[in-house]
């Protein structure tokens, strides 16, 4: 059956007007997610309707917003990628030769329209995805050494080059960052007197429990079942991988905890899973000593995973035996494995909700995996919100990770 549903255009002013109306609806609160409400999209269409003659339906307006967001976030990108160079006021864009254009150009289309300046709307688009912008910095591969973000410089994101602005508001606005930075670091300092007060003044005397920390790990090692129960795995395994990481990568005891104590609370924790709470109660070890021996004992296992989680030639030099059967040539001649996105759920700071919260209605994380057809994983990369299609992350993969990626063989695309 025909679609008769008129097809959306979408001119300067009827873009202006899409941006405030949504605008509004964001301060409104119909903006609880990446997206409008249900809600929101209806007073969109009313009022949007109301304003111009124009009666679009909700998928309509639903590609609109996601065109709109597909723009901010090109201009969130090139504005953290342009750290170091230079700035046009004229323009109020990067000064950039052409080959650095053709870098950002290869990363993101969209950038190819900043050459002459900003987005059009920019101030509205800063307030309609406001905390809802993700800019692949969370991004990690096993093995990849993680890239420190840089900041800033204030003009690449400020939207107020124009010499109109007024030399007054200026001043106010510099009084008040001035006084807001002031006060924030009279809070910083009180929290740490305090923090310090709580530490090293009223410090209690430690006491001494039944059963530590290192005799309950390896009382459940001894137990093939509790093993198992504990930490996920059987003790043959536990040992292998304890050895591993200690021979290979570097994990060590202190003086107050050995390696294997470290080891069963990093999988004991992982594996019920239990706060951190629920482990200073089991382990009876400081809250500082339980970061700080789960963050040594997850940079090994992150370096054990980079060395395991690849193929096993990168360069496939022959296809699978599978692929061989009358079921699968010639349609999947070439190929290396099966790739697909999954959803793990997640706990994060409330700040950061919005950009986690996806389709499935809770706070996740979108992992991508790539495995063999010996379901053997040869890629993996983790770290974005729940809210990113699976295509961006895939994207954005092949720029950031290209060398690490597993690809078909050469000739073959």
């Amino acid at each position: 059956m025909e679609d008769k549903t008129p097809k959306a255009h979408w001119d300067a002013l009827s873009t202006t007007t899409f941006c405030e109306i949504c605008m509004e609806q964001k301060r409104k609160g119909n903006r609880p997610t990446a997206f409008l409400s249900p809600e929101g999209y209806t007073n969109l269409g009313r009022e949007f309707g109301i304003k111009t003659g124009k009666n679009y339906t909700k998928p309509q307006f639903k590609n609109k917003w996601d065109s709109t967001n597909a723009l901010y976030q090109a201009w969130v990108y090139y504005t953290t990628k342009a750290t170091g160079l230079g700035w046009d006021p004229v323009k109020q864009t990067i000064t950039a030769d052409d080959a650095q254009w053709a870098e950002f150009i290869k990363a993101n289309k969209l950038i190819a329209g900043f050459k002459k300046g900003p987005p059009d709307n920019l101030g509205l688009m800063e307030v309609m995805f406001e905390d809802a912008h993700v800019d692949g910095t969370s991004a990690v591969m096993p093995g990849v050494p993680r890239e420190v973000p840089k900041e800033v410089p204030a003009d690449l994101m400020s939207t107020s080059h124009s010499d109109e602005s007024d030399s007054d508001d200026g001043i106010e606005y510099a009084l008040m960052d001035s006084r807001r930075r002031r006060c924030q670091r009279n809070i910083e300092m009180m929290y740490h007197v305090l923090e310090h007060s709580e530490k090293h003044l009223t410090k209690k005397k430690r006491v001494e429990p039944r059963c530590t920390g290192q005799q309950w790990v390896f009382d459940n090692l001894g137990n093939s079942k509790d093993c198992y129960d504990m930490f996920r795995m059987h003790r043959p395994c536990f040992d292998s991988l304890h050895d591993t990481l200690v021979e290979k990568y570097g994990l060590e005891g202190s003086t107050r905890m050995c390696s294997e104590e470290a080891l069963g609370m990093f999988l004991w924790t992982l594996g019920s899973p239990q706060s951190v709470t629920q482990v200073h109660n089991r382990f009876k070890r400081s809250r500082e000593t339980i970061n700080r021996k789960f963050a040594e004992v997850l940079y090994c296992v992150n370096q054990l995973a980079g060395d395991i989680i690849k193929p096993i030639d990168p360069q496939f030099p022959i296809g699978h035996e599978r692929l061989q059967d009358s079921r699968f040539t010639p349609h999947f001649n070439g190929a290396i494995g099966a790739i697909d996105g999954t959803h793990i759920p997640v706990i994060v700071p409330a700040a950061h909700i919005m950009n986690h919260v996806g389709r499935l209605g809770y706070p996740t994380q979108n992992v991508m995996a790539v495995c063999d057809f010996d379901l053997r994983f040869t890629s993996i990369v983790a770290g974005w919100p729940g809210s990113v299609h699976d295509t961006r992350i895939f994207k954005d993969t092949l720029l950031k990770f290209e060398a690490n990626f597993p690809h078909p063989p050469p000739g073959i695309s």
